[in-house]
């Protein structure tokens, strides 16, 4: 997320469950499992044409739940997002239009990032809270017989996205990951 916001996602839930719905009776059923769960948030991908519906359907019948809307990769997202009812916005990545237009809604936001670069560029604009996409070593890394541990003096990355092939069938976590993550 960005600035001095009221709220850190990163500080709700210890993993962010990444849902993608065909419709919004079947998001309503998962957000109130999640909730009995006990984990109170959901990320909501706008892969499918039921993503605005579900979003809002939650936010009228699940209390207790923080919704957000994942997948914003077009600026006009954001507001369609924020009008039914997300709490929260991610983006798989970062372009100067879809920040604004994320920062303009006023709502708690992770935008994407997959380099150093992107991850500076995100800091230079007062961007604090980052998504680390996809949650997999970078190439340029793998090539280096020591992976760089990331440092974060100023500011937080959570990785998210699919583990790399190798890794799906185990549930550890890669320490490259590990060292990643707040906390």
């Amino acid at each position: 997320m960005s600035s001095p916001r009221e709220m850190s996602v990163l500080d709700v839930v210890p993993v962010m469950p990444v849902v993608v719905v065909d419709s919004a009776t079947d998001a309503v059923s998962i957000a109130k499992a999640l909730v009995a769960g006990g984990l109170p948030a959901i990320e909501l991908t706008l892969r499918t044409d039921a993503a605005l519906d579900a979003i809002r359907a939650i936010a009228d019948e699940v209390p207790g739940i923080l919704v957000g809307a994942g997948t914003i990769v077009k600026p006009e997202q954001a507001e369609l997002a924020m009008d039914a009812g997300a709490q929260f916005l991610v983006s798989p990545g970062t372009t100067g239009s879809l920040l604004r237009a994320m920062q303009d809604t006023g709502l708690p936001f992770l935008p994407g990032t997959a380099t150093v670069s992107e991850a500076l560029a995100a800091l230079e604009a007062g961007i604090t809270e980052l998504k680390f996409f996809p949650a997999e070593r970078p190439a340029v890394w793998r090539s280096s017989r020591r992976s760089p541990r990331p440092s974060r003096p100023h500011g937080s990355a959570r990785p998210a996205g699919s583990r790399p092939p190798r890794l799906r069938r185990t549930s550890r976590c890669p320490t490259w990951a590990a060292s990643a993550a707040p906390g």
